[in-house]
């Protein structure tokens, strides 16, 4: 059965009513309760966007070192973490001056881009309007794009954009029917966004063209394409992977925390949905998916059955049915890279949401239509419904003896108390919050391969907290013309003092102005420095970074074509 294309050049207002009241109804208990939600994820996220909001609230940018969060240790983070998403989100902050305003207006944000993404997808397959607009509503509520309100993880971002791919993926099946430049945009979002999810995104692609290389004619035309757009992708996201390139090339990281794989899937359940199991409304989705994809299989279309299939395949990767634990030990890296294969399920959850409605279009019976959007519905509303009372937990936490959500890994100090905890997070400076509650994550910490301890008597975290969050650093830093600025007094010269920074290879580090000598620095764990004071009182150490790939052209350059690009197809969208 041939489905017929639709397109979104006349947004319908019913569906932006329809996505616009569902996402503040999903943000109303946060707006009600004024409440902020500081889950796993949030002081590292806070720390890199409070990094990029005093970037433009102070006019010192660094692209590269974390001058004002993480502690000021001038720390690589943002340079190689979705830098795209990361000064929008901090430029909101910059504009908010709030964590809780930023939070409600972000979350808003994230639901109307996930909401318009899925509609996008859904109505240009065919699907009617209703089932669009409910699809919209289900992806929205979904645990892993609500996973930004309720734990500040960032793949929510990348997965409410993974509509996108999927679309651009269909149409590889029909080679001549996507364009060069929607596949690179497509893809050079998601780099920018979230450098998993883009991994990610480009494997489910690869499955869409292999279907779309054995079932369209012109296979020229098709690799083609591919490639002039995988050409393009790499102008549109050099900011991200000269940056990869260049801190992993010339340095020793510390990766993301290695999990095991084997305890962190994704499997169907019977109870709420959370990182190991799907939740009873989604799984009942899912098995009736695949069950009439396989039941129809002979009437269905090659994109219903690409669509389900390839869900299905993220569906399984993500479960326990995978032997992860003996992947994990091929495969160690990972552990850190993947970390959770219950990922996976976020872009399973898209092909098969829409692999459901093309089987309400394509099969032929008025009862299974009429009572399957019946079902659609009853499973969208209990969805809705669910979500907005998650929130509604963890705002009322934020009020009672939690305001800290989930405190694994965080160090409070002082142990201060929750009225003081929420205080410092409710201030208007935005500082005091992220300096009283902190997290000792080593993410992208160069490690000193000379240095015999390296943390092995501890973990890393443990390390990490001892040298730049519980030691009494005895310094001042401050923020001149971009660089990092540290001064000490010494009682003489030539005495020694740690400084709380971390360096890299293509750190600059100079002392009292002038470049610092081999004989007056010692690299030690964490390439934290031990420098020899060069003069007797005040010392000052400036600190900055000079990238052997970006410069301030690159990026002139970078945003110049992005900006092309988009009045480009901005234009030709309005001709056609």
């Amino acid at each position: 059965m041939k489905f017929k294309e639709r397109t979104m050049k006349n947004p319908n207002v019913g569906t932006f009513l329809v996505i616009l009241i569902t996402g503040l109804l999903l943000t109303m208990p946060q707006i009600l309760n004024k409440s902020i939600i500081l889950g796993a994820d949030a002081i590292f996220h806070f720390n890199r966007l409070y990094d990029i909001a005093m970037q433009f609230d102070s006019g010192n940018f660094s692209y590269f070192t974390s001058n004002y969060g993480f502690q000021q240790t001038a720390r690589i983070v943002n340079a190689v973490y979705g830098p795209g998403l990361a000064y929008i989100l901090g430029f909101i902050l910059f504009i908010c001056r709030s964590w809780l305003k930023f939070q409600v207006i972000s979350s808003l944000l994230l639901f109307l881009i996930s909401g318009y993404t899925m509609n996008y997808l859904s109505t240009s397959v065919g699907l009617s309007r209703k089932v669009a607009n409910m699809n919209s509503m289900l992806f929205m509520s979904s645990f892993w794009v609500m996973g930004w309100t309720v734990s500040q993880m960032f793949m929510p971002w990348g997965i409410a954009v993974a509509p996108l791919i999927v679309a651009v993926g269909i149409k590889f099946i029909k080679s001549d029917k996507f364009t060069i430049v929607e596949l690179s945009i497509s893809v050079s979002l998601m780099i920018q966004i979230h450098m998993l999810s883009a991994v990610i995104s480009v494997f489910i692609l690869f499955l869409f063209f292999i279907i779309g290389i054995i079932n369209v004619k012109d296979k020229l035309t098709l690799c083609v394409k591919v490639i002039a757009a995988a050409g393009l992708t790499l102008l549109l996201t050099f900011n991200v992977w000269g940056s990869i390139l260049e801190i992993y090339i010339g340095n020793k990281l510390y990766p993301p925390f290695a999990a095991n794989l084997a305890m962190k899937t994704m499997n169907l359940s019977v109870g709420n949905a959370d990182f190991n199991h799907i939740g009873i409304i989604v799984s009942v989705l899912f098995a009736f998916e695949i069950a009439i994809t396989i039941m129809n299989w002979s009437i269905l279309s090659l994109t219903t059955k690409a669509v389900t299939g390839i869900g299905t395949v993220m569906l399984v990767l993500s479960s326990n049915i995978m032997p992860w634990m003996v992947i994990g030990r091929k495969i160690p890296m990972l552990n850190s890279f993947l970390q959770f294969p219950s990922r996976l399920e976020g872009f399973a959850f898209v092909l098969l949401l829409v692999g459901l409605g093309l089987c309400i279009e394509e099969v032929n019976e008025p009862s299974f239509k009429k009572y399957t959007k019946l079902f659609l519905m009853i499973a969208t509303l209990f969805s809705v419904v669910q979500s907005y009372y998650n929130v509604q937990s963890k705002s009322e936490g934020w009020n009672g003896h939690q305001p800290i959500a989930n405190r694994t890994n965080v160090i409070v100090k002082n142990n201060a108390s929750e009225s003081e905890i929420r205080n410092a997070f409710r201030s208007n400076d935005l500082s005091k919050g992220i300096e009283l509650a902190e997290k000792p994550t080593t993410d992208y910490v160069p490690i000193n391969v000379n240095n015999t301890d390296n943390g092995k008597s501890q973990s890393a975290y443990e390390t990490y907290a001892a040298l730049f969050i519980n030691s009494k650093q005895g310094v001042k830093k401050e923020v001149k013309n971009g660089k990092l600025i540290v001064s000490w007094y010494a009682n003489h010269k030539g005495e020694s003092k740690k400084i709380p920074i971390t360096v890299y290879k293509n750190t600059i580090l100079l002392m009292n102005g002038s470049k610092l000598l081999k004989g007056n620095i010692t690299l030690g764990t964490m390439n934290m420095p031990t420098i020899k004071a060069t003069q007797s009182g005040k010392n000052v150490l400036t600190v900055s970074y000079k990238s052997s790939f970006i410069n301030g052209w690159i990026m002139i350059l970078t945003g110049l074509l992005w900006f092309s690009i988009t009045a480009f197809k901005l234009v030709m969208g309005r001709k056609r």
